[in-house]
């Protein structure tokens, strides 16, 4: 889960390359039609590739996550119903605002506390983002799969807690150092709040309502995702830093999660455990192929 998190995370490079190509001459509808063609050719290749049967996991689900999700046997209601839900949905549409805000709005905050530096600040944290999602994989999965989701929502918390602390204390300093130091904690916590979504749903509610519980999850962040723009009028009332103030302290809220869950979730494999009876990371296409055909 990590790594395609981290991927998609890291697809937003391609939006440097497009205006690269464009500053380089390129038309606006050249680099549009080649940016379209991009997946396109990875369609075909889907198609090419694909395995015609299903390949079998080498170890049972039971077995590879060592034991049942706690909520797994109750209906969706009582599961939507659970405190373990309502907790996700508060931590969730939190963290999601404030990443999207800090996203939305980074230039303009950059440019009221520098403004001869705030065009290359604003370069460092575009390449950051899309770079975090690839560097920080191994440490994202790590957290998941050696503390569990639950006390990695800790770790979340925490570091979203650091990165508005950060953030404001460039804010009243202009130290350019501590806005580069807050733009490494966002690429570091965006791509394990994605990640850790899933895992928490999986471990928590298990595999037969996982998809209606995380599209409700997402669903529902989105729509408190709208104070979004709520908050750009705010602004323009109280600043910028009243702002992210207001939003630190609500950010507390979400170690609720950790400090309040009543279940435990199922316990994870070590990674020498995981890999003991599984299929090597970088197996061959063709062999993974040959053994879908013969399944």
């Amino acid at each position: 889960m990590a790594i395609f998190v981290g991927c998609f995370d890291a697809s937003s490079a391609i939006f440097i390359g497009l205006a690269a190509l464009i500053s380089s001459g390129v038309t606006f509808e050249w680099a549009m039609e080649g940016y379209a063609i991009v997946p396109l050719c990875f369609c075909v290749l889907i198609l090419m590739l694909w395995p015609d049967v299903l390949v079998e996991p080498p170890l049972s689900p039971g077995t590879q996550c060592g034991g049942m999700a706690p909520l797994s046997n109750r209906p969706l209601g009582k599961q939507i119903l659970s405190m373990e839900c309502g907790l996700l949905l508060n931590s969730t549409s939190i963290v999601m605002t404030c990443i999207n805000f800090f996203i939305g709005t980074v230039n303009e905050q950059l440019v009221l506390v520098d403004p001869h530096n705030s065009a290359v600040l604003t370069e460092i944290f575009a390449s950051l983002l899309p770079i975090g999602g690839i560097i920080f994989i191994p440490a994202v999965g790590g957290l998941c799969d050696c503390l569990g989701s639950v006390r990695t929502w800790l770790v979340l918390s925490g570091a979203m807690i650091l990165f508005f602390a950060l953030n404001i204390a460039h804010a009243l300093t202009g130290i350019a150092a501590l806005a580069v130091c807050s733009f490494v904690t966002m690429a570091f916590c965006r791509p394990l709040f994605y990640t850790l979504i899933a895992v928490y749903i999986m471990d928590t509610f298990g595999v037969k309502t996982f998809g209606r519980i995380y599209g409700l999850t997402m669903t529902f962040s989105g729509v408190i995702n709208c104070l979004v723009h709520p908050l750009r009028i705010l602004v323009g009332v109280a600043g910028f830093t009243a702002v992210n103030i207001a939003l630190l302290v609500v950010s507390l809220s979400t170690l609720a999660l950790p400090a309040l869950h009543p279940t435990e979730p199922r316990r994870r494999l070590s990674f020498t455990e995981g890999m003991a009876d599984s299929t090597p990371l970088f197996t061959p296409l063709s062999a993974r192929i040959s053994h879908a055909k013969v399944v």
